[in-house]
């Protein structure tokens, strides 16, 4: 998986790389999480640096309705590290 996020990667200039990485970091998308009518899962792994339980929260806060699932000691790409439990949890709340 990271060998293909690599090569995906490479097919960009830097510059591009930066800006792409700079309004993925700095865009505020609370208010468009407000418009969801729909019911969502929040999952994320506790080891996960950028998926920290602060962001986590504050997702969970933004969407109406929405459930925050954490992964105790996983890392980022859980469908990678944890596949059963993620598809069972998945599978769960789509099924609710």
């Amino acid at each position: 998986m990271v060998e293909w996020g690599l090569s995906i990667a490479q097919q960009a200039s830097v510059p591009t790389l930066v800006k792409c990485l700079r309004a993925f970091s700095e865009t505020d998308f609370r208010a468009d999480m407000r418009a969801f009518t729909m019911p969502t899962l929040i999952v994320y792994g506790t080891s996960d640096v950028p998926s920290t339980a602060k962001n986590a929260a504050r997702t969970t806060a933004a969407i109406a309705g929405s459930r925050v699932e954490p992964y105790v000691g996983a890392p980022h790409g859980l469908f990678l590290t944890d596949p059963a439990r993620f598809n069972r949890d998945l599978l769960g709340f789509v099924r609710s």
